[in-house]
């Protein structure tokens, strides 16, 4: 609602934060992440194009560390744009996550911060946060590490939307039902976004 923070963890080209600031009006703060310069160009646009509204952006991944970390990034070639079987915006930190093919994908070096550390850092206020939502390609469990303050906080639970990458024969790290075990360890009640059930 209006006055209210919504933080967009993978914000890609700004969607989720364009249709949050229109909810959130000027009188709340858009707190977007995206690791890949050419698409955090996008976020730059949206937040130029609305002056009125409260953008803080970051050029960043979250993760459990600082530093700076390779990432796959589906080349934005036209091949790929035509190519129903990749998406653009399908990029991850998560080493051998993508299998689109070495001819489709580059790896650049990106900047990896905390969440907690930029909760820190800007002074956020998570009594005004009404959503954060995750969508950062396998890399899930990374991303919770590094908020593990913001999760283990007493009071009310800030409402999380988290896409879940669940092969755990893939990559250990995805697996969805210890996320899960997790979020509910520090006492989140997880629900499918599909059904709203457990």
């Amino acid at each position: 609602g209006p006055g209210a923070i919504f933080v967009d963890i993978g914000a890609n080209l700004g969607y989720w934060s364009a249709f949050a600031a229109s909810l959130v009006g000027p009188s709340g703060e858009i707190h977007a992440f995206e690791p890949v310069p050419a698409i955090f160009a996008s976020l730059e646009r949206l937040a130029a194009a609305n002056p009125r509204h409260r953008f803080r952006l970051r050029n960043a991944a979250c993760g459990a560390e600082r530093g700076v970390v390779p990432m796959a990034v589906v080349r934005p070639s036209p091949d790929n744009f035509d190519n129903f079987d990749i998406n653009i915006g399908s990029n991850s930190v998560l080493p051998h996550f993508l299998d689109h093919g070495a001819d489709l994908i580059e790896t650049i070096d990106v900047d990896l911060i905390r969440f907690d550390d930029h909760v820190a850092e800007v002074g956020l206020d998570l009594d005004r946060v009404g959503l954060i939502k995750i969508d950062v390609e396998g890399y899930e469990s990374f991303c919770f590490d590094g908020m593990a303050s913001v999760l283990a906080r007493r009071g009310r639970r800030i409402p999380i939307l988290c896409e879940v990458l669940t092969d755990p024969e893939r990559d250990p790290l995805l697996d969805g039902a210890r996320i899960v075990a997790r979020l509910e360890a520090v006492g989140y009640t997880c629900l499918d976004a599909t059904t709203l059930r457990p």
